[in-house]
C-alpha cells in the first residue's frame, strides 16, 4: 500500500473503504458509501459516484440518522452538480 494514497477524514484509503463495506448496514454503510463517492468525485468520475451516493442516501434514510442523511444529500448535490445536472443538485 502506498503511503501517499488519498485518505478520507478517518485516515482510510479507498481500497480500505471498499474492503470495509461488506457487512456494513445503516448509518455506517451510508457513511462509507459517501466517502467512496467522494473519492470518485475527486477523480472526476461523477458517473461512478452517482450510484454510490444514491445507495448512501437510501441507507441513511433507512438508518434514521439525520446527520448521515444530511451528509449523503450534500454529497448527492455535489455529484449532480459535477454531472451538470444543476436543477437536481439544488
Amino acid at each position: 500500500m502506498s503511503t501517499d494514497a488519498p485518505r478520507n477524514e478517518d485516515g482510510l484509503t479507498e481500497d480500505e473503504l471498499w474492503a470495509a463495506l461488506e457487512g456494513q448496514v445503516g448509518a455506517q454503510r451510508a457513511s462509507t458509501l459517501v466517502d467512496l463517492s467522494n473519492f470518485a468525485n475527486d477523480r472526476g468520475d461523477n458517473e461512478h459516484a452517482l450510484p454510490l451516493i444514491d445507495a448512501a442516501v437510501e441507507a441513511a434514510q433507512d438508518s434514521d440518522n439525520e446527520q448521515v442523511l444530511a451528509r449523503a444529500y450534500g454529497a448527492r448535490g455535489v455529484t449532480l452538480f459535477g454531472l451538470d445536472r444543476f436543477e437536481e443538485s439544488a
